[in-house]
Parts: C-alpha cells; sequence; structure tokens
C-alpha cells in the first residue's frame, strides 16, 4: 500500500476546483483521488497537459487515417479480393463438372467392360453347350455304329446257307428287331 501524504495546499482557481468536485463528485471518488487518477492518466498517455490538447482533433485524425485505411481495404476487397473469390467458384464449379464427366466415362467404360465381359461369358457358355450338344451327338453316333458294328458282326457270325437265309428262325427275328431300332 502506498503511502499517502497529505497535500497540505494546491492553488488553483475556483472555475478549476469547481471542475475537479463536478468531476470527482460525478466518478464517485473523493478528489484527491481525482488528482490521483488524473495524474495517472497524464503518465500513461503521455498527454502534456501544458500543451494544448483536444482529443476531438485526436479522434479526427485517427478517424481520417482509419477512413483512409478502410478505403484502401475496400478497394483491394473490389478490385482482387471480389474477383479472386469469383475465380475461386469458377474453378471449383469447373472441377466439380469435370469430377462428374470424369466419373460419368468412367462408369460408361466400366459398364461398357462389364457388358464385354457378360458377351464374352455367354460366347464361352454357347460354345460350351455346342461342344456339349456335339459330345452328346458324337456320343450317340458312336453308340448307333457300334450297333451297326455289332449287328454287322452278328450278321457275319449267322450260319447262312448258300442262297443266304438264316437257318435259326429266332436269330432271325432278333435281326429283324435289332435291324428296325437301328432303323
Amino acid at each position: 500500500m502506498k503511502n499517502k501524504v497529505k497535500m497540505k495546499n494546491i492553488a488553483v482557481e475556483e472555475t478549476t476546483l469547481n471542475q475537479v468536485k463536478k468531476i470527482a463528485k460525478l466518478q464517485g471518488i473523493s478528489n484527491g483521488k481525482f488528482v490521483e487518477f488524473a495524474a495517472d492518466f497524464f503518465l500513461k498517455t503521455g498527454i502534456d497537459p501544458t500543451k494544448d490538447f483536444s482529443i476531438v482533433g485526436d479522434l479526427k485524425e485517427h478517424n481520417k487515417k482509419f477512413d483512409s485505411f478502410w478505403g484502401f481495404l475496400k478497394t483491394q476487397e473490389k478490385e482482387y479480393l471480389h474477383p479472386l473469390i469469383k475465380l475461386v467458384k469458377e474453378l471449383n464449379q469447373q472441377q466439380q463438372k469435370n469430377d462428374k464427366d470424369n466419373i460419368e466415362k468412367l462408369l460408361k467404360q466400366m459398364n461398357s467392360t462389364i457388358d464385354d465381359s457378360k458377351n464374352t461369358v455367354l460366347e464361352i457358355k454357347n460354345t460350351l453347350l455346342q461342344r456339349n450338344k456335339n459330345e452328346l451327338k458324337l456320343e450317340q453316333t458312336i453308340k448307333e455304329q457300334a450297333c451297326v458294328i455289332d449287328l454287322c458282326l452278328e450278321i457275319i457270325n449267322l450260319p447262312v446257307n448258300m442262297v443266304g437265309v438264316v437257318k435259326d428262325k429266332k436269330l432271325q427275328d432278333e435281326l429283324k428287331i435289332k435291324l428296325q431300332k437301328l432303323v
């Protein structure tokens, strides 16, 4: 805590004393506290109380600088930022369109490849089915030929007389049945 020293006398004009009292009362502080705050204010701000100072003048100067800076920002925004944002949006839209087109092309290619693969598989299936049919036909033909060969061998081995008639009636009937099955 600071040591407080009581000021015995400060010579000021009566109007100044009235101003100090009025300001201190408005702030709810004592006249001594007001003097402390005033001294602290001048030390912190670096304002020279002996020179003519107007906060309004300083604010006007700062406002001028701020308006100038704000104008610069608005110009930069108008000339550079807005066109840049527009360009980025256009590029983004173009990229999305390109991506969509590329995806569509890729999907078409994939579908075409799938269709080609389906067709190839169907061709292979049909070829295998035809091959199986051909094998079955060949097998059937081989069986039929085997029967014909067997029949021919039986005919060759049948006992026949000089006129070509089969001597055994039972064999003759069996031979007729086998011949009918072939036909």
